[in-house]
């Protein structure tokens, strides 16, 4: 068991030499000092969103599992917040608003949080919309070939500016930010469309 303070909490870091990543012998308290060191840098991205939990207790490459819901043994420094099932319940989700936080998650093996759309104080109505490119191939050249698709259209027929995110080797995100103005499902039906049309005009060149 190894102590790490960050911030005002000193949080304990359980096997902290199990290696997560084989290949390259990176263990748990490297994907925790990893997140540490950028945390100021990822969580304007990541506060105030509902997260969910990627976790690989024993590496990369062994069976994960995603946790949607805070365990019972969160320490109560962790922000939650209810959220309402569509068949009905509800369940409280963690939100990860301070490094510590985001250290408390990385040392229960969550190698890649996944973020709500929407903010908390707006949920249902998201504030960013995502085109998620990746290729089975292993040709990167067609992901950023439809990524500048994209990035052209936005700008010159919408007026809007995408961002770019890296995505794991052969990924990226291109991200729209949007007023929180629209239900979930209007901004999915409209950003399905836009990949339609822009498969129909260029699927033929990848």
């Amino acid at each position: 068991m190894t102590q790490i303070k960050v911030g005002k909490h000193n949080l304990e870091i359980s096997n902290p030499e199990k290696v997560l990543f084989p290949e390259n012998g990176i263990t748990k308290l490297d994907l925790v000092n990893y997140y540490k060191k950028i945390s100021k840098y990822i969580l304007s991205h990541v506060k105030d969103r509902p997260v969910t939990l990627n976790r690989y207790p024993n590496g990369i490459g062994k069976k994960n599992f995603y946790q949607k819901d805070a365990s019972d043994f969160f320490p109560d420094w962790i922000k939650q917040i209810k959220i309402t099932k569509k068949e009905g319940g509800s369940y409280d989700a963690p939100i990860c608003n301070n490094s510590a936080s985001l250290v408390y998650f990385a040392n229960l093996a969550n190698i890649t949080p996944h973020i709500w759309l929407s903010k908390i104080k707006q949920l249902g109505k998201p504030d960013r919309m995502i085109f998620d490119l990746d290729t089975s191939n292993d040709k990167f050249d067609d992901v950023k070939f439809a990524a500048r698709r994209i990035k052209d259209f936005f700008e010159k027929e919408l007026n809007f500016t995408p961002f770019l995110i890296t995505t794991g080797s052969t990924g990226l995100h291109v991200v729209i930010s949007l007023k929180p103005e629209y239900k979930l499902d209007e901004v999915r039906k409209a950003s399905q469309k836009i990949a339609n049309k822009l498969a129909e005009q260029f699927g033929n060149k990848l």
